[in-house]
C-alpha cells in the first residue's frame, strides 16, 4: 500500500509565551508520523511571525502549505496545535474548505480529525474559536505592557535616535538611551541654528559642507533636519496614543529648548499655509466662462519654441 503522504507545518511568533520552537514543533510532529508509519513528503516553517488579526507580516511557509494541498500532493497535515495554522476563524473555515476539496486530513497535536466529517468539523472549528479569543488576549498583553513601560518612562524598542546609542541597564531591568557625544553635538548644532532662525534646507548645507553625515552615513537634507527637531526623545519624552510621559533617560536637548522649537516650527508652518491661501485669489470660488469648472490658481509656465 502506498503510504500516507504527511505535511508538516510549524510556526512561532515572537511573543515569548506563544510556546515551543519551530524545531521542538518539527520534532513532536515527526514523532507523531513515525508512530503512524507516514511518509514526511515536507516540513515547512514559518518563525517569528505571527497568525493572527493583528499580526502584519506575511507566511511565505503558509503559502507554500496551501500550494502543496491544491497541487494533490499531501493526504495530512499536521501541526502541533490548531494556532500554528492561524489564529483566526475565518481562516480556519478557508482551509478546511481547501482540506475537504482535495480529500486531505488535519492531524492535529496528535488527533486526527477529518474535515468532511462534521463532527471533527465542529470540534476544529470550536478550537479556532478559542485560539482568535488567545489571539486577542495575546494583543491586550502586548499593549498593556507597552503602556506600562511608556507610563514607567522606560525608552521604545528599535533602533536609538540619531545622537543615542543604547545601553543596558547595571539591574538588569532592560536598556536605556546615553548620549553618543559626537552626534549629541550635532543634534544640539541643528536646534541652535533653526532656532536662530536658519531653515532646515541651509542647515542640511552646512553640515554637508562639514563633512557631518547622518546616522545611515548618508548626506543630511531638509527633512532628515526637520525630524531631529521635531523628535521628542532629544527631550527626553515619549509620545505614546497622543500623551506625553516624561523619559527616564538624559535628555540631549532641555525641555524648554524643544518647545520653542516646535512652537517656531508651528508658526513657519501656519505663514506657509497664510501664504499659500493668499497667493491666488479666487482659487476654488471663480469658475470659467467657458466649461463653467473651478478655477485653482497656480506659477505660470513660459518655455522657449
Amino acid at each position: 500500500m502506498t503510504p500516507t503522504r504527511a505535511l508538516i507545518y510549524s510556526r512561532v511568533s515572537d511573543d515569548k509565551a506563544e510556546g515551543r520552537s519551530v524545531r521542538e514543533q518539527q520534532a513532536d510532529s515527526e514523532k507523531v508520523c513515525a508512530d503512524r508509519g507516514w511518509q514526511v513528503i515536507d516540513s515547512v516553517d514559518d518563525p517569528n511571525v505571527g497568525a493572527s488579526r493583528y499580526s502584519t507580516g506575511q507566511r511565505p511557509g503558509w503559502e507554500r502549505v496551501k500550494q502543496l494541498i491544491a497541487s494533490g500532493e499531501v493526504d495530512q497535515l499536521v501541526t502541533w496545535e490548531l494556532s500554528r495554522a492561524d489564529r483566526r476563524s475565518a481562516e480556519i473555515d478557508t482551509l478546511l474548505d481547501l482540506l475537504e476539496q482535495h480529500g486531505v486530513g488535519w492531524c492535529i497535536g496528535g488527533k486526527d480529525y477529518d474535515p468532511a466529517d462534521g463532527d471533527d468539523r465542529f470540534m476544529v472549528t470550536l478550537h479556532g474559536a478559542f485560539a482568535a479569543k488567545e489571539a486577542a488576549s495575546i494583543s491586550a498583553r502586548v499593549k498593556r505592557a507597552k503602556a506600562g513601560s511608556v507610563a514607567r518612562g522606560r525608552v521604545p524598542g528599535g533602533r536609538p535616535p540619531y545622537g543615542y546609542q543604547r545601553e543596558h541597564r547595571t539591574d538588569g531591568s532592560g536598556s536605556t538611551f546615553v548620549p553618543d557625544e559626537a552626534a549629541a553635538e550635532v543634534v544640539r548644532r541643528i536646534f541652535t541654528e533653526y532656532l536662530s532662525g536658519r531653515g532646515s534646507g541651509p542647515i542640511a548645507e552646512g553640515l554637508n559642507a562639514d563633512g557631518i553625515t547622518t546616522g545611515t552615513g548618508g548626506p543630511w537634507h531638509d527633512m532628515a533636519v526637520r525630524r531631529i527637531v521635531t523628535n521628542p526623545s532629544y527631550a527626553a519624552r515619549i509620545v505614546y496614543q497622543g500623551d506625553t510621559f516624561d523619559g527616564d533617560w538624559e535628555p540631549i536637548i532641555d525641555p524648554v529648548t524643544f518647545d520653542r522649537a516646535q512652537q517656531l516650527l508651528a508658526g513657519k508652518q501656519q505663514s506657509g499655509r497664510r501664504a499659500r491661501s493668499g497667493s491666488h485669489l479666487l482659487t476654488g470660488v471663480g469658475r470659467c466662462g467657458v466649461c463653467g469648472g473651478r478655477l485653482h490658481g497656480g506659477r505660470a509656465r513660459t518655455g522657449r519654441r
